[in-house]
């Protein structure tokens, strides 16, 4: 299956908000299909493996028939959220990604974090 970096934006921005200090965040593939309908329950295990294998969760737990725990996002997911929470900087995201032919999550989070340092640059006239 391919990645999809939408897919993986938005069960990030999901877990983000649905989890809480000092507990943890239960959930089985259909019930994240339920609030996040555009994806398949197959597409969301996938995704939810990959976000996993790089170290996109704290406390991440995983039975055999994809029902899963995690306490948190860790610092990488948060700064890769902070950093496309904007939907602007996102589709310029996800046009370099396309352009340069690089979407894994570990060069996503790369280019999210080149097109804001450019902004910023721009912005400040360097």
């Amino acid at each position: 299956m391919r990645l999809n970096m939408d897919c993986v934006r938005d069960l990030l921005l999901l877990f983000e908000e649905k989890t809480e200090p000092h507990s943890c965040l239960s959930y089985s593939p259909q019930e994240i299909s339920a609030e996040l309908p555009d994806y398949s329950t197959k597409e969301i295990l996938y995704h939810v493996s990959q976000c996993a294998a790089t170290d996109m969760f704290r406390g991440y737990q995983e039975d055999c028939s994809g029902n899963f725990l995690l306490s948190d996002l860790s610092p990488k997911a948060h700064e890769f959220l902070a950093n496309t929470r904007e939907e602007g900087v996102w589709n310029k995201t996800k046009k370099v990604a396309k352009d340069v032919g690089s979407t894994s999550l570990n060069a996503l989070c790369q280019i999210a974090s080149g097109v804001v340092s450019a902004i910023i640059q721009s912005k400040l006239g360097l």
